[in-house]
């Protein structure tokens, strides 16, 4: 028999499901902003995203992947990104097969990592941005 008892266990069920539910929108759209404006300091004025890729819900993170296109050389390239990710982002020394960009924030480990891809037509960098629980 449905007793009062149960029902209200079962309205504080739905109640918490639902705040879950929206708490996963937030994170996604904080993820997206973030996502978003790390694409602008990742091209400089030199450059220009050849392709991005959709956002990509994983188990335990999430990633976004785009490319970009630029006439400077690595090390200039990664220079002036370094430049604009500080202060929020700490960015390693960068190597010939790539560098790594992290910052902790609120139950967030941020990692953004540049791999350079030379072509014919100059340098192409791809960005790889993840968030996973810290």
């Amino acid at each position: 028999m449905f007793t009062v008892v149960d029902a209200s266990v079962a309205v504080a069920v739905l109640v918490i499901g639902l705040a879950g539910c929206r708490r996963s929108e937030a994170v996604s759209e904080v993820f997206v902003a973030e996502s978003n404006r790390l694409q602008v300091l990742t091209t400089p004025s030199s450059a220009r995203i050849l392709e991005r890729g959709a956002a990509k819900q994983e188990s335990l993170s999430v990633t976004q992947q785009w490319r970009v296109a630029t006439n400077a050389t690595w090390i200039e390239y990664v220079e002036a990104v370094s430049r604009a990710l500080e202060p929020r982002y700490r960015c390693s020394s960068a190597a010939p097969q790539g560098m790594l960009c992290s910052r902790s924030a609120p139950a967030d480990y941020l990692q953004l990592e540049l791999v350079p891809e030379p072509s014919a037509s100059g340098l192409v960098v791809r960005a790889r941005f993840e968030a996973r629980p810290d």
